[in-house]
């Protein structure tokens, strides 16, 4: 890319790597502010790459202490729906296919709504104090109302044109309940959204055992309501999505309730143990930001839902078989890399808050330089706070180095560790989850792609953490469009040949590429990733 003779690589340089870094060092006195960020070099003696050896212990710790709650929340999610499914799986086809496509639409609203404000919430809270912090957090429950009332509305006021989208026309058996469960299961939508943004917000804290904790009440909660509505009250599907409804109030009401008193307790966001608003224009400031970042995480998550519709939609065009040899791979391949997921969430949590730090000392930094560089200011010497300053900021790019390192390695390691244990244990796993010795042939023949594929996945969920851990929107959309745009190229094109193992080689491309588009991004060390830099 530094080559001067290759146009064509120097345009796509250009437009992927070559961004304006307005999240880690804002838009106002760039040159002051760059000036500022070397001076962290020049003042710090020599700073080591990684931090010593005491800090990465403590950071390691910090990474458990946040993803062993993060991995117990996510498995209770899987156990909270399956649940649900045993119970409405005795009540015939027509109740649990109408389940079935309640589920789908409310979840993929989850995804398209919900998603931009979870992905941002953690990156916008970490590393942050005092008015900043309550704006953010303040303008996160806000939107996260707002929009859960959105859901709630629309779900309620055009359920059966929802359904009939989803495959339930007006003439169907399944249009009747799946609108029913559909309506009631949204009248949970606002506790739903404020629930997933408070996950993200406690993660920037640092604290994944208090959301898990609440988490578990719901799901306590549900586990006991689900036969009461669906069998002695006789609400059938719907029984079990009001049961789903109550339980995300019990778990966000209490979340909500705590996040409240913790902020009340800080000095720089309290008056006399009460909450008080912080300044208007903090505010403004704050929605503007998830607004904006919000808005590149839709796109992106649009991009993300393409990508795997179409391989399901191809799975699904070759057959019956191939289609349920498809569903059980993929929860065998993508759905156990929940491990993963809980480490790059804790990653994505540590990586924001060190830059975030650091961020906020350049800033500090480029004041002091313009102060002392005005016609008034001293130049005589220079305050040992600002030799303080410099090391801390260096210690921050250190730590950020750590964690990426660290993040990047556990992704990969969990991602082998679980690829082999389901290599080891293929046949036994498939026949659990299906009797048709067909769908358990067809499931075993790709197996092999399958596991090549999880192994990506698990590193792909990392690498994106570490561009939404940076701030880095805009690339961590690219980076996601461009690997859908891989798989649906692949399976359009027929390159790969016609089949269930054609699908599954170009999941593995597809996430193969965000990979590569991430650590490209970081590579670069343009952007935010600046940071990076050691001279």
């Amino acid at each position: 890319l530094q080559g001067r003779g290759r146009m064509a690589s120097a345009a796509l340089a250009a437009l992927f790597f070559v961004q304006p870094a307005l999240a880690l060092h804002g838009a106002a006195r760039p040159a002051v502010r760059a000036r500022a960020a070397t001076q962290i070099l020049s003042h710090a003696d020599a700073p080591s790459l990684f931090p010593p050896a005491d800090v990465r212990r403590s950071l390691d710790r910090e990474l458990g202490a946040i993803a062993l709650p993060s991995l117990a929340a996510l498995s209770c999610e899987n156990l909270l729906s399956l649940v649900d499914t045993l119970y409405i799986g005795r009540l015939g086809a027509v109740q649990m296919g109408a389940a079935g496509v309640g589920i789908a639409a409310t979840y993929s609203f989850a995804k398209l709504f919900g998603d931009p404000l979870t992905k941002t919430s953690t990156s916008l809270v970490a590393g942050k104090e005092g008015d900043d912090l309550l704006s953010s957090v303040l303008a996160a429950l806000a939107l996260a109302l707002f929009l859960g009332l959105v859901q709630t509305t629309a779900f309620t006021l055009f359920a059966p044109r929802i359904v009939s989208g989803f495959g339930a026309a007006a003439t169907s058996p399944l249009a009747a309940p799946a609108a029913s469960y559909l309506r009631l299961r949204s009248l949970g939508a606002p506790a739903v959204t404020l629930l997933l943004v408070m996950q993200g917000i406690y993660r920037g804290l640092g604290d994944t055992l208090t959301p898990l904790l609440c988490t578990l009440s719901g799901a306590a909660v549900n586990a006991v309501l689900d036969p009461i509505l669906i069998f002695r009250f006789g609400l059938g599907c719907s029984g079990a999505a009001a049961a789903t409804a109550v339980a995300n109030y019990v778990s966000a009401v209490p979340l909500l309730v705590l996040l409240i008193r913790r902020l009340s307790t800080t000095n720089a966001a309290s008056s006399r143990g009460r909450l008080r608003l912080p300044p208007a224009r903090s505010l403004r400031s704050a929605a503007r930001g998830y607004v904006s970042a919000g808005a590149t995480i839709y796109v992106r998550t649009v991009g993300k839902l393409w990508g795997y519709s179409y391989a399901a939609r191809a799975a699904t065009s070759l057959g019956p078989v191939p289609a349920a040899a498809y569903a059980l791979t993929f929860q065998l391949g993508v759905a156990t890399t929940q491990l993963c997921e809980a480490v790059s969430l804790a990653m994505q949590a540590l990586l924001s808050r060190e830059l975030n730090r650091y961020s906020a000392l350049v800033a500090s930094l480029a004041g002091r330089e313009s102060t002392s560089s005005s016609p008034t200011g001293s130049k005589s010497f220079e305050p040992k706070s600002t030799v303080a300053t410099t090391a801390e900021a260096a210690s921050c790019q250190a730590n950020a180095r750590h964690v990426l390192r660290r993040g990047l390695l556990l992704g990969g390691s969990f991602a082998s560790a679980l690829s082999l244990i389901t290599w080891a244990c293929r046949r036994a796993a498939v026949g659990a989850l299906t009797s048709n010795l067909e769908v358990r042939e067809a499931a075993v023949a790709v197996m092999p792609l399958v596991l090549v594929t999880q192994v990506l996945k698990g590193l792909a969920y990392p690498s994106n953490a570490v561009l939404m851990g940076g701030s880095d929107w805009l690339a961590s959309t690219i980076a996601m469009w461009a690997s859908s745009a891989v798989l649906v190229c692949l399976l359009t094109s027929g390159v790969l040949g016609v089949g269930l193992a054609p699908v599954w080689a170009a999941l593995a491309a597809c996430f193969a590429m965000q990979v590569c588009t991430a650590m490209g991004r970081v590579i670069s060390k343009t952007g935010p990733w600046r940071v990076l830099r050691r001279s």
